[in-house]
Order: C-alpha cells, then sequence, then structure tokens
C-alpha cells in the first residue's frame, strides 16, 4: 500500500493518459482516410493509397493504445476520456488536416466537452479492476445488466430489419448500430483482457480454463472485425466535424450505459456523487449538439424516397428525363450532370451517385439517375 501511495500516478490515471494518446493517434488514423477519399484522379491515386493505408496503420495503434486503457481503468473513465479526448482531438485536426472550418460554436462545444468529461471522471468509479473469475462470471447474470442488454439487442434488431427493408440507412440509425457494436465490443475485450491477466498472474486453480479464454479471444476478434467494418461505413457519412460528434457520442454514452453497468461500477456511488455523474454526462451530451450543429453540411440532405431502381434495359429512362426526376436537377458531386460528354456519345446510362453523405445505401442494385 505504501508502494503504490509513492507511485508518481496511480493505475486508473495511467489508463487516462493512455487513453488520451489513443485518441489523438486513432482520430487522425480516421481523418486521414476521410483524406484519401477526396483524392481522386489517376495522378493521385498513389497518394491516396498512402494516405489510406497510413490512416488504417494509426487508426490500429490507437485501438492497441485504448486496449491498454481498458485494463488500467474502469469502463466508465476510458468511455467517457476517449470521447471527449477524440472529439477534441477531432475538432483541432480537422482544419489543419482536412482544412475544415473551425467555428466559436466548436469551441464552445469543445468547453462543455472538456468540463463534462473532467466531471465525470472525477467521480467514476476509480477501482482497481484486479477481478477474480467469480466474480467476472457473475457480473454477466447481474438484472440491471440483463435488462439493458436486452433493450439494446431489441432497438438493434428492429433498426436492422427496417434497414434490410428499406434498403438504406440514415446517419442516426447508424450511430445507434454503430455504439451498441462498439460497447460490446469494449465490454468482451475488457472481459478477455482480465481474463488473459488472471491466466498470467492468478494461481493455477484460480485461472480461467483454456475453453473460456479462446472463445473469448475468438468473439473479441469477430468483434472487432465488425468494428472495423463500421468504421471504413463511418468515412462515408458527411463531414468530420459534424458526424464524428455523433459517433463518437453515442458511443461513449453506449460504453458508460452497458459497459459500467456489467463492471457494477455504480454501485457505490452517492446521492451527492450521481448528481455530479449526470451533470457531467448531460454537459457532454450538450457539447455534443452544439459540436455536431456547429457547422452546415457541403450538400444538402436527400430524401431518398424512390426506391433502388435495377438496371433494366426496358426501365431505364433516358438522360432528360432521368435529369428532371433528380431532385431539382441535382448533379454528381464533381459538378457534372448526369448525362455528361461521355454519355451524349455511346447512350449509356451512367449510375447516378447521390450527393449527399448522410444516407448509407445497403449493397443492391445501382440506382439510376
Amino acid at each position: 500500500w505504501v508502494g503504490r501511495r509513492n507511485m508518481l500516478l496511480q493505475q486508473w490515471q495511467l489508463g487516462v493518459l493512455t487513453s488520451c494518446l489513443a485518441s489523438l493517434v486513432g482520430t487522425l488514423g480516421g481523418q486521414l482516410r476521410v483524406l484519401s477519399h477526396d483524392s481522386e484522379g489517376k495522378d493521385l491515386l498513389r497518394r491516396a493509397r498512402g494516405l489510406l493505408l497510413l490512416g488504417w496503420s494509426l487508426w490500429l495503434i490507437g485501438q492497441a493504445f485504448g486496449q491498454v486503457a481498458m485494463v488500467l481503468a474502469p469502463a466508465t473513465i476510458v468511455a467517457c476520456v476517449i470521447f471527449s479526448s477524440s472529439l477534441l482531438s477531432n475538432a483541432m485536426l480537422a482544419p489543419l488536416v482536412l482544412q475544415e472550418q473551425f467555428t466559436h460554436r466548436h469551441a464552445l462545444g469543445l468547453l462543455l466537452l472538456s468540463a463534462g468529461g473532467c466531471a465525470v471522471t472525477e467521480t467514476s468509479a476509480h477501482t482497481d479492476q484486479k477481478y477474480t473469475l467469480d466474480e467476472l462470471v457473475a457480473f454477466g447474470t447481474r438484472t440491471p445488466f440483463l435488462a439493458i442488454a436486452g433493450c439494446c439487442l431489441c432497438l438493434a434488431s428492429a433498426l436492422a430489419i427496417r434497414a434490410v427493408h428499406q434498403a438504406r440507412l440514415n446517419v442516426w440509425s447508424f450511430a445507434f448500430m454503430f455504439s451498441i457494436c462498439g460497447a460490446v465490443d469494449m465490454l468482451v475485450t475488457k472481459w478477455t483482457l482480465l481474463l488473459v491477466r488472471l491466466r498470467v498472474v492468478a494461481q493455477r486453480e484460480e485461472a480461467p480454463a483454456d475453453g473460456l479464454l479462446v472463445a473469448s479471444a475468438v468473439i473479441m476478434m469477430l468483434l472487432h472485425l465488425m468494428v472495423l467494418i463500421f468504421q471504413m461505413i463511418s468515412t462515408r457519412y458527411g463531414e468530420v466535424l459534424m458526424n464524428t460528434p455523433l459517433f463518437l457520442g453515442s458511443g461513449a454514452m453506449m460504453q458508460v450505459a452497458l459497459c459500467g453497468t456489467f463492471f457494477n461500477e455504480f454501485d457505490e456511488f452517492s446521492t451527492s456523487r450521481s448528481v455530479f455523474f449526470v451533470a457531467g454526462c448531460a454537459l457532454m451530451l450538450v457539447g455534443l449538439g452544439v459540436t455536431s450543429r456547429a457547422s452546415a453540411p457541403e450538400t444538402p440532405v436527400l430524401p431518398l424516397k424512390e426506391p433502388l431502381l435495377a438496371a433494366d434495359p426496358a426501365l431505364v429512362p433516358t438522360p432528360t428525363r432521368a435529369v428532371a426526376h433528380s431532385t431539382g436537377g441535382s448533379k454528381l458531386s464533381s459538378g457534372r450532370s448526369c448525362k455528361d460528354d461521355g454519355q451524349a456519345r455511346t447512350g449509356a446510362v451512367v449510375p447516378c451517385h447521390l450527393p449527399s453523405k448522410h444516407l448509407f445505401q445497403l449493397p443492391g442494385p445501382a440506382q439510376m439517375c
């Protein structure tokens, strides 16, 4: 105990610093991936590939730092610190990397996020993360966790069914699905890393079985793959300064609710501590709203009420009707209309890529103009 008191930093404080480093590196990697999507043309192909490779490398390094932070600090602290520091890094790096405009509202949002993040970090549970195997198993049978997990599963299933039925997924539904996937990934990852720790330091009779450890590791890798897929899709949704706060905020709140309840990190909260914790979360949510509304999107959000059309020549409209059918005679993101020079020469109909980045169409037949 005396040795721990004499340490320069406590274990949870090391987790906070590691979380901040993970946020900075991961956010930079994500913005480089966004920048690679804007590099079009043969002359910029090599540059785009380099940015994409560097972006994914930095993002994976950030994920590795985040997993180290999960072992050092409670789940609520890691979730809130990564959320607030990621938004701070995103707002500071976006004007430099992506040349997006930083406004006074962004500054106000960051101030609210910083204040809320500090309040949540200070009032969260600072317990040691040395759990026994019996405690880890008992966490999953608690009624509050089962209730929250059941509600999340029902909502996710409803959104998935609606997305398949409509063949598209709007940004809010995507954010919710992304947050659930990220929260479950964080829970299983922390569970697996704690099992590995028990396997290394615990006595033989207290160590987890090999089958449990292998099964947890396999599930963790599958969830990592799902998060990777969500990350690949997330860069297609609008401006970074607008949608990244939404994705990070919803993910952090879901991680706090799911992981904090699973690991029973709210059990020792007093009334005053609960008030400060809730107030900090409220400040973070207000900061999320201010930051996400601080700038307007580059392109308007289209309603996309028409279903996806099959590429049947008998059903394909003429170029003139196609342009008239589109919303307000909209043009492609490159500034050219659907009737370009090549189409006029060959008579072919080119698939129309809608300018809105706030809607993601599920895989299916190409939508025609």
